[in-house]
């Protein structure tokens, strides 16, 4: 196996890419058998509260803004991985509360 192949892979579960290779998606549902859900794009707006779980899914998020405009994401027993190159929040509170 190649890094190329392990890099698409990768690009394909952090919602960067589509795959269209038959073999890669098949390899992913053996080598990979957890389900997530993925929110991906260039700019995102948290202008709502966002709740995942209890107990769904892991959840990903990759933007290059993530922008908290009055929203908030709130994760009950579930993984959450956020990956943004900028991040802002309209308000001075951001961080986890606990």
């Amino acid at each position: 196996m190649n890094n190329v192949f392990l890099q698409e892979i990768a690009d394909y579960m952090l919602g960067k890419n589509n795959l269209m290779a038959k073999k890669t998606l098949d390899y992913i549902d053996i080598a990979f058998p957890f389900k997530g859900s993925v929110m991906y794009g260039k700019d995102i707006v948290i202008n709502k509260d966002i709740v995942v779980g209890p107990a769904a899914s892991s959840y990903f998020i990759n933007a290059d803004i993530l922008t908290f405009d009055g929203g908030s994401i709130t994760s009950i027993t579930t993984a959450l991985t956020i990956t943004a190159n900028n991040r802002s929040s309209k308000y001075r509170y951001f961080g986890v509360q606990r």
